[in-house]
């Protein structure tokens, strides 16, 4: 009896130590994909709409460079001195982000090719003589 207990308890405890390794690796691969990354973007196009005389009219937008920062919970871009903060999720592969102040600015991000977009939508629900509502490309590198 002792003998089958001992090897019970012997096997058990390797599956033990096998679920646990499992377990730590299967954090650090999450923390991994979590560490914080930069990328510098450059606009490669850009259109703004622009409420004005009671009728949308077509615009294009000043080329633009921004930092993006992905950093879980500190996520943000930068466009000169301006920092908009973003909340982020995964999204196929992608990488969906909504500014955190006032959730009218989208991102989506392929971080395998460094392909971004970035638009606003919130003018075209605000009732004002002029608002704006934009989209814009970008290519982006890490650094």
């Amino acid at each position: 009896m002792v003998c089958e207990f001992c090897v019970l308890f012997a096997q058990e405890s390797r599956m033990n130590n096998l679920l646990i390794t499992i377990t730590l690796l299967c954090f650090s691969i999450g923390a991994a994909a979590q560490e914080k990354e930069i990328w510098a973007c450059q606009q490669e196009a850009g259109t703004q709409l622009i409420w004005e005389d009671g009728r949308w009219k077509s615009f294009g937008v000043t080329d633009t460079q921004l930092l993006l920062t992905l950093n879980g919970a500190n996520s943000a871009y930068k466009i000169g001195s301006i920092m908009i903060g973003l909340s982020c999720s995964e999204a196929f592969g992608n990488i969906s982000c909504f500014s955190t102040y006032t959730g009218d600015r989208h991102i989506y991000f392929d971080p395998d090719s460094g392909r971004m977009g970035l638009s606003s939508l919130y003018g075209a629900v605000i009732k004002a003589d002029t608002e704006s509502v934009y989209t814009q490309i970008f290519n982006c590198t890490k650094f």
